[in-house]
């Protein structure tokens, strides 16, 4: 009973971890879109 216990404790803890980290790379994409989207050729680098 206590290794079924465990294992299913095992499930949710990789999935929720698998979950935050599938969250997390698409809150940085979303950051990095908006960031090329919001102002074009304004920045650093940019310009003569």
């Amino acid at each position: 009973m206590a290794i079924i216990a465990i294992q299913g404790f095992l499930e949710w803890f990789f999935a929720g971890l698998l979950a935050s980290l599938v969250g997390m790379v698409t809150l940085f994409a979303g950051y990095v879109a908006l960031q090329m989207f919001r102002n074009p050729g304004r920045g650093p680098g940019a310009g003569p």
